[in-house]
This record gives C-alpha cells, structure tokens and sequence, in this order.
C-alpha cells in the first residue's frame, strides 16, 4: 500500500519532496519521480512531531542525511510494521502518545468549557504558561526585527556616560538572568521610552531633557524593564495566537505558535500593553528600584510631572505603545504607587542616586543640537557623503 508522504533533503529544491512511502517486510522506501531512498527496517526510528503531533517521521541512522514524514495514520496499521519485530515497540509507543496527547488536549477542552464563566482569566493563565514555553533567545530575535523597525527612520545619540549610574544597578538588581538589557538613545522630543522583547530599551532624548531627576529616569526604566521581565510582549503576541496554537504550545509543541509569532512580532500594534500589564509593570518596577537602592518615588513624581502636560500629550501618547500609557489613566497609577508609598515609606531606603543630572541633560541637548547641524550640513551639501 502506498502512503502520501514528503522527504526533507539538502539536494531537494527548497529541502523538500513530496511523494509516497511503501512499507514491506526488511524496508520502507520513499518515491518521488525518479528519486528513492530505502530505510531498513531493521534500526529504523520512529517518532511524531509537527502541530499536534500529527505527522510520524522516520529516520535511520544509515542514512542520516533524509528524514521522511507523513500524515497519514494508516501507515502505523500497516502490517509489514505492526508484525516486524523490530518496529513493534516503537510503533506500539507511538500509539499510546497519540493517544495520550489526544486524551489530554479532549480534557483540557473538556475543563475550558465547564470553566465558560471564567474563560477570560483563563486565556491569560494559559497565554502565560504558553509564554513561558518560547526560548528567551527567540524573543531577543523579534525585538531585533522591531528594533530595526522602529528606529529605521531615528538619529541615534551617543548615550551620557553618567547615565550608567541608572542603567547599571537596575541591571544588576534584575532577578531573571536570561535577559541582558542594552540601552539606545534617540533623537525624539516625546516623553517617552519604550522596551521590546529581549531587552533593548529605548530612550527619548525628550525624556532626559523633561525629567526633573535621575530617580525619575530610573522610574521609568525599571518599568520597561519589568515589561521585558514579565514577558508581556511575548504574553501579549501569544494571547493573539488563537486558543489552539496555545493547547498546542502548554502541551509541548511550541512550533506553530512560533511561526505565528514571527508574522505578529512585526506588527508594532500587537506591543501594545494593556492596563493589568502596565500596573504589573509599575509594581515590578517598584520592586525592582528598591533591589538596587534607588529612591522608588521617582516614579510617582515622573507621573505628577506629566500630568501637568497631560492635555497637550494625549494625543501623542495615545499613538505610542510607551511608559505611558493612556490604561490605566495616570491618576490611577498614582494611587497605586502612592499607597505603596504609605505602606513602605518608613522601611525604605532612599538613596540618592550620585549623579550630576543637570550635566546628563546639557550634554544631550548638545547631542541634539549637533545632530540637527548635521543634518543641516547634509541638506546644504545635496545629502551625506558617500
């Protein structure tokens, strides 16, 4: 009997073939034009894989350059395999893992839909335990991708060096250590800083300049830190991968939901935090800037300072996926952190950070400035020299 079935080689346009697999007694072959290959059966491996664990693979260690694959089921009934002796058991084991996996995502279903009421909460648990399945590493790649979206059309400045008084100990004081953090800064006037996924911060010049201290920055800082730390970036694409891919995912096969998130990550949209991730984000902050022995009010006062310019920045930051965000308004993250403040305020130790700020933002409005020299010299001399 013949099976449908591809072939993945280096010699293959595009390193697969389809075509169909015959099973007899001592061998399984592979056809496709005039290309075949015949695995013994005697050593052959047997194991499932793709979305669902719905395609079988079979491998054979004489030939390590093909790997063969199917979708079709019947091909585990075949009867040269059922009675060889030497793919009995890896067929049998096969079998009762597909059934295993069929059986667990039937009851995960089967739970979902008794817990109709509170399905919404569980999405999020679930977005989270998938989350949690996606390497670090594959994340620092989609914040590559949007990094270099993001800032295609931005004037880099060289970063103040005093500022590593405030990067270097939230740095230090993170908990997780499968993300490392670097730090860029742009020429843009907003009030603004964002993180992507991975680690890389990036800071407004306007930022720096508006800021009435160090600790404020610091505030700001630790909150995007603690986007990067919590994972709300990959939470939030994950969410929008659809419920199957993230069954799939909780169940061991994370394939299909990393394809989907390759396409999501380079849709700035999809950054967009939502109000439970940004008040996550500010009491992780808060925690992170005592670690490392920073005032922690500096965030509360960075939020009065906006406030102040809050009706000439709405606009602005509704179109930002940025610290602040227009969920939750910035009343209510006030109060948040300020009953934090209550709480704590007898216990803290407010450091003050040993830092000549007025400097920090003399030296970037003369990055500034030097850049928009440039730029003039360009536009003066046709554009910049090849």
């Amino acid at each position: 009997m013949n099976y449908q079935a591809h072939a993945l080689h280096s010699d293959f346009e595009r390193g697969r073939k389809s075509g169909f697999i015959t099973v007899d007694t001592d061998a399984l072959t592979f056809q496709t034009g005039d290309t075949s290959v015949t695995l013994p059966v005697q050593g052959l491996e047997i194991s499932l894989g793709g979305a669902g664990n719905r395609l079988i693979y079979f491998r054979h260690p004489a030939h390590p350059d093909w790997t063969l694959y199917s979708a079709d089921q019947k091909i585990l009934e075949d009867r040269f395999l059922v009675r060889n002796p030497a793919c009995v058991e890896a067929v049998r084991a096969i079998k009762k893992r597909r059934l295993f996996s069929i059986s667990s995502v039937a009851v995960f279903f089967f739970c979902i839909a008794l817990c109709a009421v509170g399905a919404y909460f569980g999405l999020h648990l679930l977005a989270r335990v998938a989350a949690n399945s996606v390497p670090p590493q594959y994340e620092a790649k989609i914040g590559k991708k949007l990094f270099s979206l993001v800032t295609a059309d931005k004037r880099f400045l060289d970063m103040p060096e005093q500022l590593t008084t405030i990067t270097g100990p939230l740095t230090q004081a993170v908990a997780d250590k499968d993300f490392s953090f670097d730090f860029y800064l742009i020429e843009d006037s907003s009030i603004n800083a964002f993180a992507l996924p991975g680690g890389r911060v990036v800071i407004h010049s306007g930022l720096l300049l508006n800021a009435a201290s160090a600790e404020e920055v610091a505030g700001v800082l630790a909150h995007e830190i603690s986007h990067v730390t919590l994972r709300h970036h990959i939470r939030g694409l994950v969410s929008r991968a659809g419920t199957v891919l993230l069954v799939q995912a909780v169940f061991g096969d994370a394939s299909a939901l990393l394809a989907t998130l390759s396409e999501l990550g380079g849709n700035l949209s999809s950054l967009k935090n939502s109000r439970a991730f940004e008040l996550e984000a500010d009491r992780r902050g808060w925690e992170l800037l005592k670690r490392a022995k920073i005032n922690p009010h500096g965030m509360i006062s960075f939020f009065q300072t906006l406030k102040k310019e809050q009706n000439v920045l709405q606009k602005q930051i509704e179109d930002n996926f940025s610290f602040l965000s227009t969920h939750p308004g910035t009343n209510e993250r006030i109060q948040v952190l300020n009953r934090l403040w209550q709480e704590e305020v007898q216990t803290l130790q407010r450091h003050r950070l040993q830092i000549d700020y007025q400097q920090v933002q003399q030296e970037v409005e003369a990055a500034v400035r030097e850049a928009h020299r440039k730029e003039q010299d360009n536009k003066g001399s046709g554009g910049p020299n090849p």
